[in-house]
């Protein structure tokens, strides 16, 4: 186990990863519950079923005249969301193909627009009738007629109005769902780096605790001497190889002082010692004396 991992310096790393972790876990799901408010939140189904609302025949013959009504809508949330894209559509046979106008409730007419391709009716289940114009109408009651130019002036050709839906309106309405995905996305990836962090700190603080609290690297344990370091060792002092040299002069070696001559020690005072002659005295009580001293 390296030293990194029994120091106290891997116990706060673990921690503060722990820590980075549980806030961006926590920080994600809090993102992804106000990132689903404002984007779910804002689609509706309600713009899918709306669609005009038709007074008297629904596919008049060609000329003909049609009376509808665009309704408010139930799920007002901005001034866009009230209008709505209405298109006058003919189910025709023969050509040239009939000419369509609408106008508003005061006769004031509405300019269409030529239909883009990949546009139809969201009310149109059997497919026959063609878009030939639209325009973006706010509620109201509006009028659309259709005649025929040339011989004969009148056909077998139908039309009939209604809500179109392309392209434009299919991101219009699928928006919301489409922020939903990034937002989620986002979220998921933040939750994901959240515990990956706090797995990386759960394990360097068990690493950490499993070599002992308060232990540091060499603790109980003779470290090593590091390379060169005896080296730094002062060598020893030289011990002298050679005696000193003589004293110089006539007297023998050694301090001044020997050279002169010492007084003769005096005997002590005291009766005079025995004579070889004399018997030897007897010796003290519990005393050996040696054989060689008896003779």
């Amino acid at each position: 186990m390296s030293s990194a991992e029994n120091s106290p310096v891997a116990v706060v790393a673990g921690r503060k990863l722990i820590l980075s972790g549980a806030i961006l876990i926590g920080l994600s799901v809090l993102l992804g519950m106000v990132g689903t408010k404002l984007t779910l939140g804002q689609f509706s189904t309600g713009q899918l079923t709306r669609d005009v609302v038709i007074n008297g025949a629904t596919n008049p013959k060609v000329p003909g005249k049609l009376s509808f009504e665009v309704p408010e809508s139930l799920n007002q949330s901005s001034a866009q969301d009230e209008l709505m894209h209405v298109g006058v559509a003919v189910d025709y046979s023969q050509l040239p193909a009939p000419v369509c106008t609408m106008s508003d409730s005061s006769g004031t007419k509405v300019p269409l627009s030529v239909s883009a391709s990949g546009e139809a009716l969201l009310g149109d289940s059997s497919g026959n009738f063609s878009v030939l114009g639209s325009a973006v109408l706010a509620p109201g009651e509006y009028q659309a007629l259709c005649t025929r130019d040339g011989e004969p002036s009148s056909s077998s050709a139908s039309f009939t109005v209604g809500k179109v839906f392309g392209m434009d309106d299919l991101t219009g309405t699928f928006a919301p769902f489409l922020w939903f995905l990034a937002v989620g996305l986002f979220c998921g990836l933040m939750f994901l780096v959240g515990v990956i962090l706090m797995i990386v700190g759960l394990v360097k603080r068990s690493k950490a605790k499993k070599s002992g609290p308060g232990l540091t690297p060499g603790a109980g344990t003779l470290a090593a001497p590091a390379a060169g370091a005896y080296s730094q060792v002062p060598p020893p002092a030289s011990l002298p190889t050679s005696q000193p040299p003589a004293w110089p002069g006539p007297h023998p070696p050694g301090p001044p002082e020997a050279a002169q001559p010492q007084p003769t020690a005096q005997p002590p005072a005291g009766p005079p010692a025995d004579s070889p002659t004399d018997p030897p005295a007897d010796p003290p009580t519990g005393w050996t004396v040696p054989p060689s001293k008896l003779r």
